[in-house]
């Protein structure tokens, strides 16, 4: 199975915010990463109210901690993942051509330009299928995604069935 896909920059972004969201991560870690945004907010809620019940000269102090906080807002609104798409196009001349992504007994293939990669099924760690991709994840944080848009409702099915033919368990798909 064969699947020609063009550069669509937002696309990418979102492609990679849905990699982010759905990678290899143990379950205590993504607890941890919770509870430290948790006590971050709580404290930076604790200092604005002191600093009103103080009075505004305190105000000086918050700075860094609005600073910090406006990062994790950026960093959880996902514009940089339309930066990074960006930044990719601008520096990187295979991706203009598109990309041919191939499904075969042998495995997982992606050709960009003059870039040609090659997964066997055994070096794929999991694949998460997404509303609007499949997303081929060759180690815990990076992933190829093949958008849905380009697939038809037969060529979905093709797919589920080629990858839990060679994943198994490890192929969490949606249910028809």
């Amino acid at each position: 199975m064969k699947f020609k896909i063009d550069w669509n920059q937002k696309e990418i972004a979102r492609a990679a915010k849905a990699v982010e969201k759905h990678r290899v991560v143990s379950r205590t870690w993504k607890v941890v990463l919770r509870l430290a945004t948790f006590v971050l907010v709580a404290l930076l809620a604790y200092l604005l109210f002191a600093t009103f019940r103080d009075g505004w000269p305190g105000f000086h102090g918050l700075i860094p901690w609005i600073m910090i906080a406006s990062g994790a807002g950026i960093l959880y609104s996902g514009v940089h993942y339309r930066i990074w798409a960006w930044q990719t196009r601008r520096n990187n001349p295979n991706v203009t051509d598109g990309f041919l992504h191939t499904l075969s007994d042998d495995g997982y293939r992606v050709q960009c330009g003059s870039v040609d990669s090659i997964v066997g099924w055994a070096g794929v760690v999991q694949v998460v299928e997404t509303e609007e991709f499949f997303l081929i994840y060759i180690s815990k944080k990076q992933a190829y995604f093949l958008p849905k848009r380009v697939l038809k409702t037969a060529e979905i099915e093709e797919v589920h069935a080629k990858l839990s033919e060679h994943l198994g368990t490890r192929a969490h798909l949606l249910t028809v």
